[in-house]
């Protein structure tokens, strides 16, 4: 079940920090002589879990190199899928493709999928997006496994948009003029969520396609579980950084995918600035509230 699925990344990294083992968590770590971790991990909202329950993570080798590892839950199984030289940006953003047959992970050129063959295919940024200050904060594949909407920011302004690439085409093209843009999850292999800070929730298949909106109203923060999607609905409040899109004072509320059969939840009892995370099975809503500096 999709919410149950969502939310088993932060019950693994309390598992793996309750019994001590390797590391089994998505992090950028130091590893010892023997290739144990020493520090690094991380909350379990970074954690990447593939369909089948795998696990992805990183370790640094002492030479400063970076290896990504895919193991099972309790750590069996664990292989090695490739390894960047110490002189290579540090990972980020990594994911399972949606099928669970490769990890994808941001690089210093784009997006690098490798398959757990060990088989790596590059989807780049386009030069002149680099040179103009963008890079990718968020990357959200289709359940095939083929098909990946990415999130740009651009350095100077904040500015972010949407692209859309895949495995085959290996290229990132723009969505469309969609003003301050996020991808969110897939609602099928044919359709990605997408949200912006003009308080827009829509959907989009292709690029140059006009957004769906699947609610007539000021919305943010989508989550999906596989039958409907959750929202909060109020004032759209852009935070300038890769946090993306938090909604004052919202109301939860759900929707069928194709915009039909809106239902209202319960106003949140907090004078508040969230994002929507998920929804655990007994059906409470799992959020986080934004970081005021």
């Amino acid at each position: 079940m999709r919410p149950t699925r969502a939310l088993l990344p932060y019950g693994a990294a309390a598992a793996v920090i309750a019994v001590a083992s390797t590391a089994l968590v998505f992090a950028t770590v130091s590893v010892d002589g023997d290739g144990s971790p020493i520090s690094g991990v991380t909350t379990g909202a970074s954690l990447p879990l593939s369909s089948t329950g795998r696990l992805a993570y990183w370790r640094q080798t002492p030479a400063g190199g970076f290896v990504l590892w895919a193991a099972n839950l309790d750590g069996s199984q664990a292989r090695s899928l490739t390894t960047l030289a110490a002189n290579t940006s540090r990972p980020f953003g990594t994911r399972w493709t949606g099928d669970g047959g490769a990890v994808a992970f941001v690089s210093d050129l784009g997006i690098a999928v490798i398959t757990l063959a060990g088989a790596r295919v590059d989807i780049p940024l386009p030069a002149q997006l680099r040179s103009s200050g963008f890079r990718i904060i968020d990357q959200r594949w289709s359940p095939n496994g083929t098909r990946v909407a990415a999130t740009l920011q651009r350095s100077t302004d904040g500015k972010t948009d949407l692209y859309l690439g895949s495995v085959e085409g290996r290229e990132l093209v723009r969505a469309g003029d969609l003003a301050n843009a996020f991808a969110g999850d897939w609602l099928s292999d044919e359709e990605v969520l997408v949200e912006t800070d003009a308080g827009v929730l829509g959907a989009v298949r292709e690029p140059g396609a006009p957004v769906r909106r699947i609610v007539d109203r000021s919305a943010a923060s989508p989550f999906f579980d596989g039958s409907r999607v959750f929202f909060l609905a109020g004032p759209v409040v852009a935070t300038g950084d890769a946090t993306g899109l938090f909604v004052t004072s919202p109301t939860v509320w759900s929707v069928r995918p194709d915009g039909t059969e809106l239902q209202p939840g319960r106003r949140l009892e907090v004078a508040s600035t969230l994002k929507l995370d998920g929804v655990w099975p007994d059906g409470r809503y799992l959020m986080h509230s934004r970081r005021r500096v």
